[in-house]
């Protein structure tokens, strides 16, 4: 048996939780092409969240939304899983939550929400540098056998 849940349903579940803890200042967007999506992080994103829970899979998998974030110099706050701690270096160039831990995850939204907007600007350029480094010109060549 396979269930489907309506992206719309989930959108008014996650703004009835939002509402009900005071928090009006996020917005959850439905399902749209790709390119939209790269639209919206480039002229209308500032925050970008990768709540990643505990599996085999996210220990091992690297997440393409990760560049896609960083590309867009948006602020990133992901899950510590190890794929991602070789590129974000939590409060140089993101920030970190441990993964599973909502409690944590709520310490580091507040935690950036109250940085200075010198230390996010700071943090959007270090973003970016690291992105462009991850071109498909830039990758290491393989060792000929």
């Amino acid at each position: 048996m396979q269930y489907k849940i309506s992206t719309d349903l989930l959108i008014k579940k996650f703004l009835s939780f939002a509402n009900a803890l005071g928090i009006n200042s996020i917005k959850f967007l439905p399902f749209m092409p790709h390119k939209d999506v790269l639209e919206i992080l480039k002229n209308k994103a500032k925050i970008t969240i990768i709540p990643n829970a505990p599996s085999i899979f996210n220990f091992f998998s690297f997440p393409v939304k990760l560049l896609e974030y960083m590309i867009t110099s948006n602020i990133v706050i992901s899950a510590d899983t190890p794929v991602i701690k070789e590129i974000i270096k939590d409060e140089v160039n993101g920030f970190l939550f441990k993964t599973g831990d909502a409690k944590s995850l709520a310490k580091v939204i507040e935690k950036v929400i109250n940085l200075p907007s010198e230390d996010l600007l700071k943090m959007t350029e270090s973003v970016y540098n690291v992105a462009k480094n991850f071109t498909y010109e830039k990758k290491e060549k393989f060792p000929e056998f």
